[in-house]
């Protein structure tokens, strides 16, 4: 059986955790990551993350290489997958809306976008995006189930999300 949890418990790296309504633990939110709305309205929960994608996302710089952008959507893309299978369906869902953003809506603005030399990333990229974007519904639903009931438990409770990674600098 695993040891009791302390009763002020910290992560390996010194972040406070604080406990989840389903009695996990889960690391604080980032400073700046709104906690979820609590107003009773199941959309508040998608828009929240939704919110947080976007804001995860730097604007087009064209001069650093279209092929980084295009390594750095597969990276979103390989660690939400991750998150999704690890049961972490908040993490999953932003990052793998932050790769749709980026790749239908971003990175159409790059100057090296049209060339043939990256048409077969492009394509890929762009294919992929129609699997993430069932992969987005069947989450969006589950979100909206999971935050519905625990309001519906405990309607004063404010949640809070686990801080997703907002790294995304290029060089």
């Amino acid at each position: 059986a695993a040891p009791p949890l302390p009763a002020a418990p910290v992560s390996g790296s010194g972040r406070p955790l604080v406990a989840s309504t389903s009695q996990e633990r889960i690391p604080a939110r980032a400073p700046g990551v709104p906690a979820v709305p609590s107003s009773g309205r199941r959309g508040d929960v998608i828009a929240v993350l939704n919110a947080e994608a976007d804001s995860g996302l730097p604007a087009i710089d064209n001069s650093v290489g279209i092929n980084v952008y295009y390594h750095t959507a597969q990276n979103m893309w390989q660690q939400g997958t991750a998150y999704h299978k690890a049961g972490d369906s908040e993490r999953a869902y932003v990052l793998l809306m932050r790769y749709v953003n980026l790749v239908l809506h971003r990175l159409p603005k790059h100057l090296q976008y049209q060339s043939p030399k990256f048409s077969d990333d492009k394509s890929a990229a762009r294919a992929r995006c129609n699997k993430i974007l069932q992969d987005l519904e069947s989450l969006q639903a589950e979100l909206k189930l999971r935050y519905l009931k625990i309001e519906s438990e405990e309607p004063s409770a404010a949640l809070q999300f686990p801080a997703v990674p907002t790294d995304t600098s290029f060089r």
